[in-house]
C-alpha cells in the first residue's frame, strides 16, 4: 500500500521525477508481449542502456492486466500512466505485431536484435471438459470479463436478479463474481476443490459485504452441467477429501465422499480455472525449438533462459510461474539482468539467488512490541456494487507517513528469514529446524548486515594459514535463544543433535565466531549429557584461536592511515565467559589500528538491549542509544563486537536514527579482519 501511495502521489504531481532516460548505446533487444513481464523487462533493459522494442499482437498494452482485470481493481488511467513512463525511458512499442509464422525469431535476428525475451501471457481459456459446457449462458472467465470490461455501461443491469455459479475460487473467479454482482446479480456460488486454508490469501481480500453475496463451497468438485426444466442451469457437485502427500511427487490424492452429491441451480455459469498458452504461433516463430512441459515453456529458474541461445522467457507462460502480475514483473527484471550478462559474455548465474532456495533462519520465535498497520481506505460498501470505480482508495499522506514509520522500521533483527509464525512449519520429522550451514542467502538490504561475511572471513583466515576446517552442512543453531526463552525441550533436541553430529564426524576441536554459540557449547551443552566426561571437545572463540595459533603473525596487512576503533564486550563473551583481552589483542596486532575504550567497558559493559530476541522495547532502545553515543564520543570510526545479536540491534538503532549512521559503523571483529585482508 505504501508503493500504491507513492505511485498515486507521483501521478498527482507530474514532472517531478528525477529518473531520466539513459543514453541507449548498447544492442537491440526484442521483447515479445506488452504485458507486465514484457514491460518490466523492456524498462530495465532501457535503464541499462540497451535499445528494447516490444512487439505486441494486440492494439493496446498491458496484456491480461488490461483486458482481464476489472476497472474497479486497476484503472486504465493508472496503467496508461505507467506505460507512458516506460516509453519515456526509451522503450519502443510496436502494436498489432504477432510473433508467429509471419514474424519469426529468424526475422528478429536478421533485423539486428541480439536477444529476445518472450512474455506473451496466457489467453486460451481452460475448461474441465465437462458435459454441458456448451449450454447457453455457460462462459469462460476471460471472455466474460473482457466482454464487460468496456461494455458494462451499455447494460448496467445485465444480470438483474440473476444468480451465478462459478467453477473456481481464485482471484479471477472473484473478479467474475464481483463483476456479475455489480451488474445486478443477486448471488454468486463459487465451487473449488481447494481447502479454505489454501484459498486464505484470496479470501482475506474480500470485503464483508462481498462475503454476504459470494458463497464459497470448498473441497467441492463438479460432475457436469445440466439444464433444469425451467431453463436454469445446474452445477452438479460432490464433496471431496484430500489425502496425504505422495512421498515421491508431493502430490495429494483426492477422493470422492460417497453420498455427498448436491446441485447448485443458477442462471449463469462461468468457468474460472485459468488460461493456457497458445503454443502454435510460438513454436512456428521459433522453429519448434522451445522445450514445452505441461503446456508451458521450460526455462532456467534462475536466469529465465530457454534452450535457444539468446532467447529468454518469463511471466505466466513459464513452467515455474506463480501466475500473478507481480511475479511476471519480477521475471522481466531478472530476464533483463540475464540478457545484460549474456550480451556481455558474463556468467548468467554467478552471485544470483533462486528465491525458492532461501531457507528460514534457525532462530526461534521472538516477541517484540507491535503496532497495528494503517487500515486501507475503501469505497463505502453501499457504493461498491453499484459502480466500477476503484474500491481501494489508498492511504492519505498522513496514513502513509505513519505506516512507513511503522513498517520500514522492522530493521535487521526482523529480516526476511525470521518469521515467527513459520517456525513450527519449518521443522523436520525430528523437530529440528530445516536449514543448512551457509545456505541462507542474504538479500541485499539497507537494514540487514550480511552475516555470511563472518563464516567466510573465519574460513578465509584459517585458509591463509593452511588450515582447512571441516564445516558440517547439517549443523543446526546451538539453541541459545530457545534455552533463554525457557524452551528447554527445543534446546535439548538441538544440543543432542549437534553433539552427536560432531562426535560422529570425529571432531575434537570447535572454533566459534558467535559469542552466544561459544558460551552455549562451552557451558550449557555438557549439562544435557548424563556423562559429562563424554563432552570432550576443545572449544575456542575465534579470537582465542587466532592468538593461540599466531594466525596473524605472518600476514601482511595493507598500508592504511590510522583507523580508530572501539570494542563492545558482548554479554556471553565478556561478563559470562571472561574473554575480554583476546579480541583486543587481535585488534592490536593489526598495524594502523588504534583502540579507544568507551566509558562502560569490559565487566562494566551493558547488554545491547535484546537477549534471545525477547522484549524489544523502549528500555532496549535506551541501552542501544547509550552504547552508540558512548562509541561516538570516543571518536572511533568503527564499533567492533563479536556477537550477531549486538550487530543486529546496534545497527537497528542506527537505522532508526539515520543522522548517526555516518558517525559510527558497527561491524563484527572477524568481518573487519576479512575486509582488511580482502577475504570478503
Amino acid at each position: 500500500q505504501l508503493k500504491r501511495f507513492v505511485s498515486d502521489w507521483e501521478t498527482e504531481h507530474p514532472n517531478q521525477s528525477k529518473i531520466k532516460p539513459v543514453p541507449q548505446t548498447k544492442e537491440k533487444v526484442a521483447v515479445i508481449g506488452a504485458g507486465p513481464g514484457g514491460l518490466s523487462a523492456a524498462y530495465f533493459l532501457a535503464r541499462m542502456g540497451y535499445k528494447p522494442t516490444i512487439f505486441e499482437k494486440g492494439d493496446k498494452t498491458g496484456g491480461v492486466v488490461r483486458y482481464g482485470v476489472p476497472q474497479y481493481r486497476l484503472s486504465d488511467e493508472a496503467l496508461d500512466h505507467d506505460v507512458e513512463f516506460i516509453k519515456s525511458m526509451g522503450v519502443k512499442i510496436v502494436l498489432n505485431k504477432e510473433f508467429g509464422p509471419n514474424f519469426t525469431l529468424e526475422d528478429l535476428l536478421k533485423s539486428g536484435f541480439k536477444a529476445v525475451f518472450i512474455a506473451v501471457g496466457l489467453y486460451v481459456p481452460k475448461t474441465l471438459r465437462l458435459d454441458g459446457e456448451d449450454l447457453p449462458n455457460v462462459d469462460v472467465a476471460l471472455n466474460f470479463l473482457l466482454d464487460r470490461k468496456y461494455g458494462c455501461a451499455a447494460n448496467p443491469e445485465e444480470f438483474k436478479s440473476k444468480t451465478f455459479g462459478i467453477i473456481g475460487g481464485g482471484a479471477v473467479a472473484v473478479d467474475v463474481g464481483e463483476t456479475a454482482i455489480r451488474l445486478g446479480a443477486l448471488k454468486a456460488d463459487l465451487v473449488d476443490i481447494l481447502t479454505e486454508e489454501a484459498l486464505k490469501n484470496v479470501l482475506k481480500g474480500l470485503h464483508e459485504a462481498e462475503l454476504k453475496v459470494m458463497e464459497y463451497h470448498f473441497e467441492t468438485s463438479t460432475t457436469n452441467i445440466t439444464q433444469e426444466p425451467d431453463g436454469k442451469l445446474a452445477l452438479n457437485c460432490y464433496k471431496i477429501k484430500w489425502g496425504d502427500p505422495d512421498p515421491e511427487t508431493g502430490r495429494r490424492p483426492l477422493t470422492k465422499i460417497e453420498g455427498s452429491e448436491f446441485k447448485i441451480v443458477v442462471d449463469y455459469i462461468v468457468i474460472a480455472i485459468g488460461q493456457g498458452l497458445d503454443l502454435e504461433p510460438l513454436l512456428a516463430a521459433t522453429g519448434n525449438k522451445l522445450k514445452i512441459e505441461r503446456g508451458k515453456i521450460v526455462v532456467d529458474e534462475l536466469t529465465c533462459e530457454t534452450g535457444i541461445p539468446g532467447v529468454f522467457a518469463g511471466g505466466d507462460i513459464i513452467y515455474s510461474s506463480l501466475m500473478c502480475a507481480v511475479d511476471a514483473i519480477g521475471n522481466g527484471r531478472e530476464a533483463a539482468f540475464s540478457v545484460d550478462r549474456y550480451l556481455r559474455g558474463r556468467d548468467l548465474k554467478e552471485g544470483r539467488i533462486i528465491i525458492s532456495d532461501l531457507k528460514r533462519s534457525t532462530i526461534p520465535k521472538k516477541y517484540i512490541q507491535t503496532q497495528s498497520c494503517q487500515e486501507m481506505n475503501f469505497l463505502p460498501s453501499s457504493e461498491r456494487f453499484v459502480c466500477f470505480d476503484e474500491t481501494e482508495l489508498g492511504f492519505t499522506e498522513d496514513q502513509a507517513k505513519r505506516e512507513a514509520n511503522r513498517c520500514l522500521n522492522c530493521n535487521c533483527c526482523s529480516n526476511y528469514d525470521q518469521i515467527p509464525e513459520d517456525f513450527d512449519k519449518a521443522l523436520n520429522a525430528s523437530g529440528i529446524m530445516i536449514s543448512k550451514y551457509g545456505s541462507q542467502d542474504n538479500w541485499s538490504s539497507i537494514n540487514a548486515p550480511d552475516y555470511l561475511e563472518v563464516p567466510k572471513s573465519v574460513i578465509g583466515l584459517l585458509n591463509q594459514n593452511n588450515i582447512v576446517p571441516v564445516v558440517l552442512p547439517e549443523e543446526k543453531c546451538c539453541g541459545h535463544d530457545a534455552l533463554w526463552q525457557g524452551d528447554i525441550k527445543t534446546f535439548r533436541i538441538l544440543a543432542e543433535y549437534n553433539i552427536k553430529l560432531f562426535k560422529d564426524a570425529g571432531v575434537k576441536k570447535l572454533i566459534f565466531s558467535c559469542a552466544e554459540g561459544y558460551y552455549t557449547w562451552k557451558n550449557e551443552y555438557k549439562n544435557v549429557l548424563d556423562d559429562k566426561e563424554e563432552f570432550d571437545f576443545e572449544i575456542y572463540h575465534i579470537t582465542e584461536f587466532i592468538l593461540k595459533q599466531k594466525l596473524l603473525e605472518d600476514i601482511s596487512f595493507p598500508s592504511l592511515n590510522k583507523i580508530k576503533v572501539t570494542y563492545h564486550d558482548p554479554c556471553r563473551l565478556g561478563r559470562m565467559s571472561s574473554i575480554y583481552d583476546a579480541p583486543r589483542e587481535v585488534l592490536k596486532q593489526i598495524p594502523s589500528i588504534q583502540i579507544v575504550e568507551m566509558e562502560d567497558t569490559m565487566k562494566d559493559a551493558e547488554c545491547c538491549g535484546v537477549s534471545a530476541y525477547i522484549s524489544c522495547n523502549e528500555d532496549s532502545k535506551k541501552l542501544q542509544e547509550k552504547k552508540i553515543l558512548q562509541a561516538i564520543e570516543t571518536g572511533a570510526e568503527y564499533l567492533i563486537t563479536a556477537c550477531p545479536k549486538c550487530i543486529a540491534h546496534l545497527n537497528c538503532y542506527l537505522n532508526e536514527h539515520r543522522e548517526l549512521k555516518d558517525k559510527i559503523k558497527v561491524i563484527d571483529i572477524v568481518s573487519f579482519l576479512g575486509k582488511l585482508l580482502f577475504l570478503i
